[in-house]
């Protein structure tokens, strides 16, 4: 019993022995007690529960790139739209191509002229070879016949390789999107000369962030990081569908948690400064536009599977310097004190006792302020005030 209620009762109990003084003493003054209190109780609910943990969460994407310039040149086209989703491959960028156009052609021939001189040095192998078998022609004039043509072919490798770079160089004038996602802004507008070959000082056109999932990151204490890492050692054939831990989020104006994930990733290493590891969720984003990076998020995960459990609305709870506790009036119509263990919301308006309760007590949920332990009421049963529906 606590110390205020004490207080309560011992002022009661002296006022009600004054009283009866007063009725003894003036037996036929006609005074009345005061009737019982009305109160109405209801049967607790029995409803499936899943023990969870709720932690916050930070939202992150899958992917996001930053798209640069990956040759010199003055930005002649932008063919975007900022804030449209893209596919990889789009060409969200145009450099000046006209340089470069004229690059690959003179790579182009300068091939073409190598390609020529193996053509001719090989004509001169073949009679120098065999001007040298009759000693028409010198071992000198031979090693220089072979020596040239060796050069010549060792040239077209090199001017291949031009060709190469220069055709690469006209594909990077055209900066495509390297993922499919959405869109920022330009950060650099049409008729700027732009950098791009160094990589140390190329210029950031935009970026592009990946819709289609996000990451939900979160930090849980090492006791929950037992539970689950039992969860998967040993329950998670039974416990899981997919083989990992099943996550359910909801941001922080949503009711419950609507939105479903699996965790792809633990960290393996707890950190030591505050005992927490870090869990990473995967979960699809809504029409690629509800879910965004950076934002706070709700994350719940089970560590139990379904059971049968006892609710009762939470205006049925009665808080006494932080205890909690409910009224229950026995078969006797007496009011009891009953000390609960309680559990998570199970749903708006009704939460979860996990000890304390049976399922054929009857709960006081309405005058609580007019109830004490040890008295007589009427209860008028009913049913458990339900939250409404949504």
């Amino acid at each position: 019993m606590y110390f205020g209620r004490w207080i309560l009762l011992l002022i009661l109990f002296l006022g009600s022995g004054a009283m009866a003084g007063c009725r003894n003493k003036h037996a036929g003054t006609g005074m009345m007690e005061m009737p019982p209190v009305e109160v109405p109780v209801a049967l607790p609910v029995e409803q499936t529960i899943v023990d969870a943990e709720e932690y916050t969460g930070k939202l992150m994407a899958v992917e996001r790139v930053d798209v640069m310039a990956r040759v010199d040149g003055y930005l002649s086209e932008i063919r975007f739209t900022p804030g449209e989703l893209v596919k990889k491959d789009d060409v969200l960028f145009v450099i000046d191509r006209r340089p470069y156009q004229a690059a690959l052609e003179i790579a182009e021939g300068q091939l073409q002229q190598t390609e020529a001189r193996v053509t001719r040095l090989k004509k001169d192998f073949v009679r120098i070879e065999k001007l040298a078998q009759t000693g028409a022609a010198t071992m000198e004039d031979y090693d220089k016949v072979v020596g040239d043509l060796a050069e010549a072919k060792a040239a077209v490798v090199v001017a291949k390789a031009n060709v190469q770079q220069a055709r690469l160089n006209l594909e990077f004038a055209d900066v495509r999107a390297p993922i499919n996602g959405r869109v920022g802004r330009q950060l650099i507008t049409v008729g700027n000369l732009i950098q791009g070959s160094s990589p140390a000082q190329a210029t950031k056109l935009t970026e592009i962030v990946s819709v289609d999932e996000v990451y939900v990151y979160f930090d849980a204490p090492e006791r929950d990081v037992l539970r689950y890492r039992r969860l998967l050692a040993d329950l998670q054939p039974e416990a899981t569908k997919s083989g990992k831990l099943e996550v359910e989020v909801g941001l922080f104006d949503e009711v419950g948690y609507p939105h479903k994930g699996i965790v792809n990733f633990m960290a393996e290493r707890l950190e030591p400064t505050t005992g927490t590891q870090t869990f990473r969720a995967i979960l699809a984003n809504p029409n690629r536009k509800l879910l965004a990076e950076g934002m706070f998020a709700r994350v719940r995960i089970a560590f139990s599977k379904p059971y049968l459990g006892l609710t009762v609305a939470e205006r049925a709870l009665v808080t006494v310097q932080g205890n909690k506790f409910l009224y229950v009036v026995n078969d006797q119509n007496v009011v009891e004190e009953r000390a609960v263990e309680l559990g998570r919301t199970v749903a708006q308006g009704m939460r979860h006792v996990k000890a304390g309760l049976k399922k054929t007590d009857r709960v006081a949920v309405g005058n609580l302020q007019r109830l004490l332990p040890g008295a007589k009421v009427i209860p008028t049963v009913g049913p458990m005030p339900l939250p409404p529906a949504t």
